[in-house]
């Protein structure tokens, strides 16, 4: 009898992968076609550039087997953490979704989005209720994280979020 490594395989071989996460808008327009695309609400929520790059520190870290991970500093000037998803809800530079959705506003917007869409609860209240963050980042913002440098390079990398949605390096992360 086959492993369950050779089982996995075997499915994708017969049954490949139509849909994944963090899949391109432009990539879920062609599978699905363009009737069905346009008649859709499509929502996605992006996040405080400056917070992700805290947050994907401290996931690193998580992974992190030798105690001599990297400096934050280290980290943003590696490069790693410095990648825009800008291209993943736009085609062609413009946004493709109705709307984008702040992640320090996700549960007020999902219940925005719920009202709007005419759903039997508010979602927002519903995700609010779950408890799903790793528990591997300090609770506090991105205050004390940044020096000159990594702020202006969170700014340079990420100016198409920043300008679309007015974040600011400041702001607090969600509680």
């Amino acid at each position: 009898m086959a492993g369950a490594e050779e089982k996995r395989a075997l499915a994708t071989c017969q049954f490949p992968k139509r849909y994944w996460n963090h899949m391109s808008a432009a990539e879920i327009r062609d599978r699905i076609g363009t009737e069905i695309w346009d008649r859709y609400y499509k929502f996605t929520v992006e996040r405080n550039p400056w917070d992700k790059v805290v947050s994907a520190y401290y996931w690193g870290l998580k992974g992190a087997e030798n105690e001599e991970a990297l400096s934050f500093k280290d980290y943003v000037l590696s490069g790693r953490p410095l990648k825009s998803s800008f291209e993943r809800y736009t085609v062609n530079g413009r946004v493709a979704m109705d709307r984008v959705i702040r992640y320090d506003r996700l549960y007020q917007e999902l219940g925005e989005v719920s009202e709007q869409l005419g759903l039997p609860e508010n979602v927002g209240d519903t995700m609010q209720a779950l408890s799903a963050k790793g528990g591997y980042r300090p609770k506090r913002g991105t205050d004390g994280y940044y020096d000159a440098q990594t702020r202006e390079l969170v700014e340079i990398c990420f100016a198409r979020e920043i300008r679309l949605l007015g974040f600011t390096p400041e702001e607090e992360s969600p509680a």
